[in-house]
C-alpha cells in the first residue's frame, strides 16, 4: 500500500546509516550504536513506552537498565543482558513479527554493539538523543506531502521537498520559491502548512520544527530630503534613472535614482513650475505658469537649460507625448497639440472644449487618440485626425475628474473623481465595472466578522428550536407523573383497605382467644365447648394470614408504585431543568451573537477615503493604485476591482511612478522616495525547535492557525508511540499548552472549529477526537476506522466532521453527538486528504491513486472529477476564492483545475 510522507521518509530524516568499524576505539554511541537502537528497539523501549521498564533512547536511558537489571555493563559481555536478548535465537529482540517494522539486528551491528561494550561503552561525542545529521534528498525526489490555500485566494502553498513554493492566483505562472537565508526551508521534507484566516501568516512544519512566515510588503526608502512640491503624471525619465521635479520658485532639480546626486536649477523659471514632460530618456520640457517653456538637456557635463522660442505664452497644467506630438492641458481647460524640435515650438492647435479638462491621458504610441476628463465629470474618448477631434465614447462620472488611465488591451479605464470612490470602467461599453469603495483590509476583516455572525445566528437559532421541543417533552414527563401518582394513591387507599381488613381479623382473633381462655375455664365442664372454640380459633387465623398476606402484597404494590414516582419526578426534575439551561446557554449565545453582529457592523461602517493623492495603472496593465490620504496604497485588480493589497507607508504618498508589474515607486509628502512592492514576500517570523532541541517529540505532521489567528495548532508524534498536540502563541512564537499524547500514534491531521472553541485531530490510531480548546479536556471521539486517519475537515457551520483514512473510505459525522452518519467507499486507494468549499456542504478529496473528486456532504454523492493528476496525490486545496483546486503528490508536480467544471488549467513541475 501507498503510505503519505510520514511513513514514506524514515530513510531522510534519520541519523546516517550504520557503517561497520575497523578498530574498537572507533566505535561512537552516537554515531554507530544510536542509530541501530533507534530504528529496532526505541519503538517500544522509550522515555513514554518503557516496555519492560527500558529506555533506549539515550545513552543515559540504557546505562541504567530495566526491570531484568543493568542491560549493558561496560567492559563486560557476559553481564550486559542487552546484548543477551539480540543474540538470543529462540527470543530475540525485536521479535520477529512486529508491527514497527524493526528488524533483527545483522551478525555485523552486534559485533560492533560488543565492541563497543568491550570500549567502555562510552557516551562518544554525540548522543542520538539530540543530534541528527541530515543527507540531501536525491535530486529526483521532490514529493509534496503539504498544500494549502490563503483565505483571501490570492496564494496556494506547497511543500516541495524541503522547498516551500508560493503560487499565485494566476496557476500559469511558475511557482516561487520561499528562500531562508538563501538555503530551504527546512531541512528536511516539508510535512505540513497551514495559513491564518486573515492570509498574511503561514506556517510550516518539518523535523522538529515549525517555522512562521509573514507576508511582507513593506515599502523601501530609497532616498530622502527630496523637496518635491509639484511633479507631472510621469516625472521619471523613460529609461527609469532620473526623477525631475520643481518647486514653486520656478526652481527645477533632476535627480539621478541610482546615486541620488541632482542637478538643480535654481533660477530655471521665474515663475512657478506648472508642469514637466521627457521627451526621451535626455531631454526634459518644463512649462511654467506664465506659460514660458524650458528644455532640459543632458551633456557630457550634465544637464543644461536651453530656451524654448514660441509665438506666443502657453501656460500647460499637463503634458503627455504621443509619438512626436505632445497634447498638454492649459491652465484655461483647453486640450492643445503642438511640436518642440531645434529649440522652437511649432504647430500649435487648441481646441475648444465644453467643459475645462482636469485629467488627461495620451494613447502612446497612438497618437491619434486620448482620453480625457473634465470639471463637470465627464470621461470622453477622443480621436484625432488631422485638426479634427472626435468624441468615440463618453460616460459621466457625476463629479470633477482628478486621474484618469487607460488600458487599450483590456478596455479598462481607471478614474479618481473628487469626493467619490474611484471606479474601473469598460469603455467599450461606458458602464463601471467597480467601485472602490473597499479595499483588501476591509475585505478580509468584513469576510471573517461576516462569517462568524452567520455561524452564530446559526447556532442560536438551531438551540432556539430545541426549546420547544424541551418544554413539550417537558410537559409529556408531567403528564406521566401525574398517572404514576394517581397510580401510587390507588395502591395507598388498598393497603390502607387491606390494613382495616386485617386489623379486624386480628380483633376476631383476640375475641376467639379470650373464648378460649373462657373455654378452657370451664374445661371440666364444657370440653365440647372448648373443641368448637378451638375449630373456630383455627379458623380466625387463617383468616389473619390471608388478610396478611393481602396486605403484604399491597406494600409490594405500594414500594413499586414509589419507586416509580421517584424516578417519573427525577425524570420531570431533569426535564424541567434542561429548560432554564437551554434558555442561558441560549442568552450566552445569543450575547456572542450581538457581540459578533457589533464587530460586524462597526466593519461595515468603516469606508476608506475617498480624497485621493495619486492614482495608476501597474506597467502591466493588471493593477490599479491607488494612494490615498491616510497613508495607505491599495491594490485592485483591474479587470474585477477585487481588493489585493493594502500597503502602509510613513507618509501619505503624492505619486506615483510605475515601474515594473512587481513594484512601483511612490514620493511622500514628506519627500521620501519609495520602492513598493506589489508582489508580496514572506519573511520569517518565528523558528521553533530543531532536530537536537525542540518542545516537538517528532516530524511536524499537522498544522492549523485559530480562527482569529492568535493560536497555533502542532501535532507531532513518533510513529506507533503517540501522538501528541502543542498550542503556539503566534505573537510570542512560544508553546503556552501541552495537551498532551491526545493519540496513542501519530497525529496526521489538525483543524480548529470555524468558531474556534474546539480543536479536532486525527491520527495513525485510526481515530479521531475533538477537545475543547479552553480547559483542553477531550470532548468526544469518533471511532469507525479501520486504519490511519490522513486528513479531517470542519464544515463551516460547525456540525459536520469529515475524515480522510487510509481504509479507502470517507466517513461523515455529526459533530456535537460523534455518530456517524454515512460512509463513502469504492475508492482504490488510501484517501489523503479533504477540505470543505467555502460555506458549501460540498468538499473535496484525494486518494494515493492520482483520483481528486468533489463530493456532497449532504447526500455522499459524487459531483465532479477532475483528470489528469498522476502517481499517489498526498495533499489537495481549495483557492480562498473557491474558483481554483489543487493538487501535489509522490511526483512533486502541481496540477490545478477550475473548480466549476474541472478544467485543468496547469501542471507545474517547473520552479522559479
Amino acid at each position: 500500500m501507498v503510505f503519505p510522507s510520514r511513513v514514506l521518509l524514515v530513510a531522510f530524516i534519520i541519523p546516517l546509516p550504520f557503517a561497520a568499524l575497523q578498530a574498537e576505539d572507533a566505535v561512537d554511541f552516537g554515531k554507530d550504536i544510536a542509530p541501530v537502537l533507534s530504528k529496532n528497539c526505541v519503538a517500544c523501549h522509550n522515555a513514554k513506552k518503557a516496555e519492560g521498564g527500558l529506555d533506549l533512547e539515550s545513552h543515559e536511558a540504557l546505562m541504567k537498565g530495566g526491570d531484568s537489571g543493568d542491560s549493558i555493563v561496560a567492559g563486560d559481555l557476559a553481564a550486559s543482558y542487552l546484548l543477551d536478548r539480540v543474540r538470543d535465537p529462540d527470543d530475540p529482540m525485536p521479535p520477529e513479527e512486529n508491527d514497527v517494522g524493526a528488524k533483527l539486528l545483522s551478525a555485523e551491528q552486534v559485533k560492533t554493539l560488543e565492541q563497543w561494550i568491550l570500549a567502555g561503552a562510552k557516551p562518544g561525542t554525540m548522543n542520538a538523543a539530540n543530534k541528527l545529521n541530515f543527507q540531501p534528498l536525491p535530486a529526483n525526489l521532490r514529493p509534496i506531502y503539504a498544500l494549502a490555500a490563503s483565505q483571501d485566494g490570492q496564494h496556494m502553498a506547497f511543500g516541495r521537498g524541503t522547498d516551500v513554493l508560493i503560487q499565485s492566483s494566476d496557476p500559469s505562472l511558475a511557482p516561487s520559491r520561499i528562500a531562508n537565508s538563501g538555503s530551504a526551508a527546512h531541512l528536511d521534507i516539508v510535512q505540513s502548512i497551514a495559513f491564518s484566516s486573515d492570509s498574511n501568516l503561514m506556517a510550516t512544519g518539518g523535523y522538529r520544527n515549525v517555522k512562521i512566515w509573514r507576508r511582507s510588503n513593506k515599502p523601501q526608502n530609497l532616498l530622502g530630503g527630496l523637496q518635491a512640491q509639484k511633479l507631472s503624471r510621469r516625472p521619471v525619465s523613460p529609461d527609469g534613472t532620473h526623477l525631475a521635479y520643481a518647486d514653486r520658485t520656478g526652481a527645477l532639480e533632476i535627480v539621478n535614482l541610482a546615486t541620488g546626486q541632482t542637478a538643480r536649477f535654481l533660477k530655471a523659471h521665474t515663475a512657478p513650475v506648472a508642469t514637466t514632460l521627457w521627451l526621451d530618456d535626455t531631454r526634459l520640457l518644463s512649462v511654467d505658469q506664465t506659460g514660458d517653456w524650458k528644455l532640459a538637456a543632458k551633456t557630457a557635463s550634465g544637464f543644461q537649460i536651453q530656451e524654448i522660442a514660441q509665438d506666443n505664452p502657453i501656460p500647460a497644467s499637463s503634458l503627455q507625448l504621443a509619438t512626436n506630438r505632445i497634447f498638454g492641458v492649459g491652465q484655461d481647460g483647453k486640450l492643445f497639440r503642438c511640436h518642440v524640435a531645434n529649440g522652437k515650438l511649432s504647430e500649435l492647435k487648441v481646441w475648444d472644449q465644453q467643459n475645462s479638462l482636469t485629467a488627461m491621458h495620451c494613447l502612446a504610441p497612438r497618437g491619434n487618440q486620448l482620453i480625457v476628463g473634465t470639471s463637470s465629470g465627464s470621461v470622453r474618448l477622443i480621436s484625432v485626425s488631422g485638426d479634427q477631434l472626435s468624441i468615440q465614447k463618453q460616460f459621466e462620472t457625476g463629479a470633477q475628474v482628478q486621474f484618469l488611465s487607460f488600458v487599450p488591451a483590456s478596455n479598462r479605464i481607471l478614474v479618481a473623481s473628487q469626493g467619490k470612490p474611484a471606479q474601473i470602467w469598460d469603455s467599450s461599453t461606458s458602464k463601471v465595472i467597480a467601485t472602490l469603495n473597499s479595499d483588501y483590509t476591509r475585505n478580509q476583516q468584513l469576510r471573517y466578522a461576516s462569517r462568524n455572525v452567520k455561524r452564530q445566528q446559526a447556532t442560536v437559532e438551531r438551540f432556539n428550536k430545541r426549546l420547544p421541543d424541551l418544554k413539550q417533552a417537558s410537559e409529556k414527563e408531567q403528564a406521566a407523573l401525574k398517572k404514576v401518582q394517581e397510580a401510587r394513591d390507588k395502591a395507598q387507599t388498598k393497603l390502607d383497605t387491606e390494613g382495616k381488613a386485617v386489623d379486624a381479623a386480628k380483633t376476631e382473633v383476640q375475641n376467639a382467644e379470650k373464648a378460649v381462655a373462657a373455654a378452657q375455664a370451664a374445661l371440666a365442664a364444657a370440653q365440647k365447648q372448648l373443641e368448637a372454640a378451638n375449630k373456630g380459633l383455627e379458623d380466625k387465623k387463617k383468616a389473619v394470614t390471608a388478610a396478611d398476606g393481602k396486605r403484604q402484597v399491597a406494600q409490594a404494590d405500594l414500594a413499586e408504585r414509589d419507586q416509580a414516582l421517584a424516578a417519573a419526578t427525577d425524570s420531570a426534575n431533569r426535564a424541567a431543568a434542561k429548560i432554564p439551561e437551554l434558555e442561558q446557554l441560549i442568552s450566552r449565545e445569543q450575547d456572542l451573537q450581538n457581540q459578533l453582529e457589533q464587530s460586524l457592523q462597526t466593519v461595515e461602517a468603516t469606508a476608506i477615503p475617498t480624497e485621493i493623492l495619486a492614482a495608476e495603472v501597474s506597467p502591466d496593465g493588471l493593477k490599479a493604485v491607488l494612494a490615498g490620504v491616510d497613508k495607505q496604497l491599495r491594490v485592485y485588480s483591474l479587470s474585477n476591482g477585487s481588493p489585493e493589497l493594502n500597503l502602509t507607508t510613513s507618509d501619505a504618498l503624492m505619486h506615483l511612478l510605475p515601474l515594473n508589474r512587481a513594484k512601483l515607486q511612490g514620493i511622500t509628502t514628506s519627500g521620501q522616495l519609495l520602492s513598493l512592492p506589489l508582489k508580496p514576500s514572506w519573511q520569517l517570523e518565528h523558528n521553533l525547535g530543531n532536530p537536537e532541541q525542540s518542545p516537538f517529540s517528532d516530524r511536524i505532521t499537522a498544522l492549523d492557525f485559530s480562527p482569529d489567528g492568535k493560536m497555533l495548532a502542532v501535532g507531532s508524534g513518533p510513529p506507533s508511540r503517540f501522538g501528541d498536540i502543542h498550542l503556539v502563541s503566534v505573537e510570542s512564537g512560544q508553546v503556552t499548552k501541552s495537551l498532551g499524547e491526545v493519540h496513542s500514534d501519530t497525529v496526521f491531521s489538525l483543524k480548529f472549529s470555524p468558531d474556534g472553541r474546539q480543536l479536532a485531530s486525527a491520527g495513525a490510531d485510526k481515530l479521531c477526537k475533538t477537545l475543547d480548546v479552553a480547559s483542553g479536556k477531550s470532548l468526544r471521539s469518533f471511532e469507525g476506522h479501520t486504519h490511519h486517519i490522513l486528513g479531517l475537515a470542519w464544515q463551516d457551520d460547525g456540525q459536520v466532521l469529515v475524515t480522510a483514512s487510509a481504509d479507502a473510505s470517507i466517513k461523515i459525522w455529526r459533530a456535537e453527538s460523534g455518530e456517524q452518519i454515512r460512509t463513502i467507499g469504492g475508492f482504490r486507494k488510501e484517501v489523503t486528504a479533504v477540505q470543505f468549499v467555502g460555506l458549501t456542504h460540498h468538499f473535496v478529496m484525494s486518494d494515493a491513486s492520482g483520483s481528486i473528486r468533489l463530493y456532497n456532504a449532504d447526500d455522499g454523492k459524487q459531483l465532479r472529477v477532475f483528470s489528469g493528476a498522476k502517481d499517489a496525490v498526498f495533499g489537495v486545496a481549495v483557492s480562498g476564492d473557491e474558483a481554483r483546486v489543487s493538487a501535489g503528490g509522490q511526483l512533486g508536480q502541481i496540477w490545478t483545475w477550475q473548480l466549476s467544471d474541472a478544467k485543468l488549467l496547469s501542471t507545474q513541475p517547473q520552479v522559479q
